[in-house]
């Protein structure tokens, strides 16, 4: 399947005017800030590992609303490298992206979704690489964002890992978007396929001590009813709800549900005391090994080729 970006809707997504520039050299092994070739504005991290290998996918890994896209690049390097694969790390600022857990729905900013697909596009012309699919990561808000994302476009994604989601989408046709899978203005153009999207093996974590319903925490009284009334008990029964969906359509799908010991709500607290870079790379590599001698991934006719990106 050849990976395109969809005609946004006219007022969910703006275009910048700025030139294209050639991009600055790819240096392997090292954390790298870029921005898509023709919008200055769409920026994201980007790490090449020193060894490429054929088959790792891409790994997005999405911030939460402190933006610490650099931090999450940081931590999870180590790891990718591992895989030889490529991570990118798109960054969403507030006020271009107030809305990116939700995707960006009508008059609330732009399309998170779409700049996604068009930062996946602008790392492929950069390297001049094909990717199959993506395998991504989220904490947090960036856990809201990815859950969504992958619901939206199930083809384009292999796995999902995400930690610490406020609240989720869950699988009922009943209840609009964002609280179900339901037709919604704000998104008129996204259609929800539960037949596919069941089929992305998913892997959810939330810290024991987070529990705290703080001041970023939806605490709209049918999310409570709903979901649950912190992110702990939220996790639990999303991954209930869609391992229960899967089943009806008679899926084996993985629908895990982790819990992180001594864990709070602090993305650095996962990852140094939970342990959750090595359980994240170990649920979305899953069939990789972690020595890749291969640097025979297929290569495109160039790196600034026009061509879409298969995914």
């Amino acid at each position: 399947m050849m990976f395109r970006i969809p005609s946004p809707h006219p007022a969910a997504c703006r275009h910048s005017d700025a030139r294209c520039i050639p991009a600055p050299t790819m240096i392997r092994g090292r954390i790298q800030k870029r921005h898509v070739s023709d919008d200055p504005d769409l920026k994201y991290c980007i790490f090449v590992s020193k060894t490429l290998a054929a088959e790792a996918p891409l790994f997005i890994a999405v911030h939460g609303i402190r933006r610490g896209a650099e931090s999450q690049a940081r931590h999870f390097a180590p790891f990718i490298n591992q895989f030889g694969g490529v991570l990118v790390a798109p960054l969403f600022s507030k006020k271009q992206f107030s809305d990116y857990q939700r995707l960006g729905r009508c008059g609330k900013g732009d399309r998170a979704d779409l700049a996604l697909k068009r930062i996946v596009i602008d790392v492929s012309r950069t390297l001049g690489l094909h990717f199959s699919q993506l395998v991504m990561f989220g904490y947090s808000g960036g856990g809201q964002f990815v859950h969504r994302y992958a619901m939206a476009n199930p083809r384009q994604v292999k796995r999902v890992a995400i930690t610490a989601s406020g609240w989720f989408t869950f699988p009922d046709m009943a209840r609009p978007f964002p609280r179900g899978i339901g037709r919604t203005a704000g998104l008129p153009d996204v259609l929800f396929d539960p037949a596919r999207f069941l089929k992305i093996p998913t892997l959810v974590m939330v810290g024991e001590k987070d529990v705290i319903r703080d001041d970023n925490l939806n605490k709209n009284k049918k999310i409570d009813t709903q979901q649950g009334a912190n992110r702990l008990e939220r996790g639990q029964r999303w991954i209930a709800a869609m391992s229960a969906s899967a089943s009806r359509f008679r899926f084996t799908t993985p629908f895990t549900f982790k819990m992180l010991p001594g864990c709070g709500h602090s993305f650095i607290e996962c990852m140094k005391t939970g342990n959750m870079g090595r359980m994240v790379v170990d649920f979305l590599f899953h069939d990789l090994s972690v020595e890749h001698p291969s640097q025979s991934v297929k290569k495109n006719d160039g790196a600034g080729a026009t061509a879409p990106v298969p995914l």
